[in-house]
């Protein structure tokens, strides 16, 4: 659930840990599969990098420069993402994006015509290069590569299978170490777990990855028949042993001969070195990334993601709401026509009612017709029982309809044009 996916501490699980297997290769097929299954569905999926969107405030500015310069260029969500860590002191960044692409395409043994959709893409804070791939062949190649020659030197690699796109991991622990990987899955991967796609062990603890489809980490997950609390998986920080700085793994150090102090950072300190400890993350008197610091655990992105729909949830309840364009353009109209119905029944002059008056008067003295023009019908009637009473011969109608009858002929228009209520013309003033 969400709130335990916040307030729940997490454990530093490095990809490392989970063996020499292929990472989440069987993970992102099964993931990839429902996907195509499913393709008429609409996914509420978050497209975005693996570190984008970090708006958290942080107080020490090296946060904010790893951070940043861990973030990674958007890459399609549909692809198979291969992570390769490369080892023997191989500087991602001073080889370049143009030569590491060469030497992947010649070690995984891909043609150029066949790679011509795969991008090959560094990550320069983290040490490490990342693969996108949409063809399940080159990824089973690119996943085979044990070395990588530059010039006249190889350098040894490690290669994995990220976990797919739109999944999110939890975290289980008191599992028996006698438990084995297919045990595991037997266990896990199953219908009462719906969402699970893939298991992984960290080496010889007791300690199991879960990856989930979507962004819920569920509280609990079955385990054949009990029921296991289950806890967001948080990433730690990287920072390495080897040489001290933030941001990458000693496996992957670029400068693994370059000697600096683990406690403040200090470049290649003397033997007789003595200094106070200061954290890299948060300034605190402790080393970097250690355990009593409240930073060390990176904002999972599916907190981020969350916060940033709270964010514009809110932003969206407090814009005032606006009446409806369609409703303004009815009562405009409506207001319109009472203004030409009174316009039309404006009363004449006084010359002309007084003459058609007399005209009237001697109309009915000499028993004959009139010659001006003949007044309103009184049986006209406003109303919805116009109809009715016509039909019925009934002349005037209800009480009510003959009351509005009796009215001027500008409320009978705007009556009529339901701008005013029936009851509203028996004012006691019109009478």
């Amino acid at each position: 659930m969400e709130g335990a996916a916040v307030v729940m501490e997490g454990d530093d699980l490095p990809p490392e840990d989970f063996g020499e297997e292929h990472g989440w290769r069987s993970a992102a097929v099964k993931k990839h599969s429902r996907r195509t299954d499913a393709s008429a569905t609409e996914r509420a999926t978050t497209c975005g990098d693996a570190g984008g969107y970090f708006n958290a405030i942080r107080k020490d500015l090296n946060l904010n420069k790893v951070i940043k310069s861990s973030r990674m260029p958007r890459l399609p969500s549909e692809h198979w993402k291969i992570i390769v860590r490369p080892r023997g002191g191989l500087d991602v960044q001073q080889t370049g994006s143009a030569r590491l692409g060469r030497a992947i395409a010649v070690a995984a043994g891909i043609a150029p015509e066949l790679a011509g959709q795969d991008v090959v893409c560094p990550n320069t804070m983290q040490n490490i290069i990342v693969i996108s791939t949409a063809s399940r062949a080159n990824a089973d190649s690119y996943l085979r590569m044990r070395c990588l020659t530059l010039g006249i030197k190889q350098y040894e690699i490690n290669t994995y299978e990220a976990a797919p796109h739109a999944t999110c991991k939890g975290v289980i622990r008191k599992i028996d170490i006698s438990e084995s990987q297919t045990d595991l899955e037997k266990s896990i991967l199953t219908d009462r777990n719906p969402s699970a796609l893939g298991v992984k062990r960290i080496k010889n603890s007791e300690t199991v990855v879960i990856v989930f489809d979507g962004y819920k980490v569920p509280n609990f997950v079955y385990f054949g028949t009990a029921l296991v609390r289950c806890s967001l998986y948080h990433r730690q920080h990287d920072c390495c042993y080897a040489c001290g700085r933030l941001g990458h793994r000693a496996d992957v150090c670029p400068t693994p001969d370059e000697v600096v102090c683990k406690q403040c950072g200090i470049s290649n300190p003397g033997e007789n070195h003595t200094c106070s400890p200061k954290c890299g993350l948060c300034g605190g008197p402790h080393a970097t990334t250690d355990k009593s610091c409240k930073q060390r655990f990176q904002l999972p992105f599916i907190v981020r993601w969350r916060r940033r729909e709270r964010r514009a949830e809110s932003e969206r309840r407090s814009q005032p709401s606006e009446p409806a364009s369609a409703d303004v353009g009815l009562t405009q109209h409506a207001e319109a026509q009472a203004d030409d119905c009174d316009s039309s029944q404006r009363p004449r002059s006084p010359s002309r009612s007084s003459a058609r008056s007399r005209s009237r008067s001697r109309g009915r003295k000499d028993g004959g017709s009139s010659e001006g023009r003949p007044g309103p019908d009184p049986r006209v009637v406003v109303g919805p029982n116009r109809g009715a009473d016509l039909s019925r011969g009934a002349g005037l109608g209800t009480r009510k309809e003959r009351s509005i009858s009796r009215v001027n002929p500008n409320r009978r228009c705007k009556v009529a044009l339901g701008l005013i209520g029936c009851a509203a013309a028996e004012d006691p003033a019109e009478r």
